[in-house]
């Protein structure tokens, strides 16, 4: 095991998963498949940890889940990049999905996590973070209440996910949106780092766990998580 672990990570998991030995499982039945899939975003950013600490040296290298990706979104195979289309996906339906939206591969209950967004000339998203518990097969309602703390960009405004639907001035378009989490505080606040410029803050008592939430519904460019520095 020793000698493969020193081989190319991607050859080391096909030979360790081709061992009939190590995969002493049933077949799933086609409506049971929760859990069944393959956890892409775990081997995913586990692969690429070394080349993402090299190249960016990220606090908290992130990947979206693809498991959890609504059926008209598109992941890219590096997993940092979401792409809205009109048509419909062959996906398997299982509870993890979301009817809309796409979550980040880890969660925290505990601590400070920032991430990065780059917009661009995108002109319809929504970015933030959901409870663990929220509805995934519904249109959510796009605020506290419903579980979710978000802001979005549609129809050429920005607006936070709050009752009154409060929308956000801003005096130029940021092309990449910081999402900062502090757990303990109770905070989630969205910036806009070029500026450093705050664009919206949350302040709730955070009891449960907490996932990046991505969602678009644009035709014109793709969302990608990103890191400072990086174009």
């Amino acid at each position: 095991m020793k000698k493969e672990m020193e081989s190319d990570d991607i050859k080391f998991l096909q030979s360790y998963y081709s061992s009939p030995h190590r995969l002493q499982c049933e077949t799933a039945k086609p409506e049971n498949l929760s859990g069944s899939l393959i956890n892409m975003a775990q081997h995913e950013c586990a692969l690429n940890h070394r080349l993402w600490r090299q190249s960016y040296q990220p606090h908290n290298p992130m990947v979206l889940d693809p498991n959890t990706a609504a059926p008209k979104l598109i992941i890219s195979e590096d997993l940092t990049s979401l792409t809205y289309t009109e048509d419909r996906q062959k996906v398997p339906e299982i509870p993890e999905r979301f009817h809309i939206g796409v979550l980040g591969s880890k969660g925290f209950t505990t601590g400070n996590h920032s991430w990065y967004v780059k917009v661009g000339d995108n002109d319809f998203w929504v970015l933030g973070v959901v409870k663990k518990s929220v509805s995934r097969k519904k249109l959510m309602k796009m605020q506290p209440e419903g579980g979710i703390w978000s802001i979005r960009y549609i129809s050429g405004k920005y607006r936070a996910g709050v009752k009154a639907k409060t929308e956000i001035k801003v005096t130029k378009s940021p092309q990449m949106i910081r999402v900062e989490l502090d757990f303990e505080r109770g905070t989630l606040t969205f910036s806009d780092p070029s500026t450093d410029v705050t664009l919206y803050t949350f302040n709730h008592a955070f009891k449960e766990k907490l996932f990046p939430y991505f969602s678009t519904g644009s035709l014109k460019c793709p969302l990608r998580l990103c890191f400072p520095g990086q174009p």
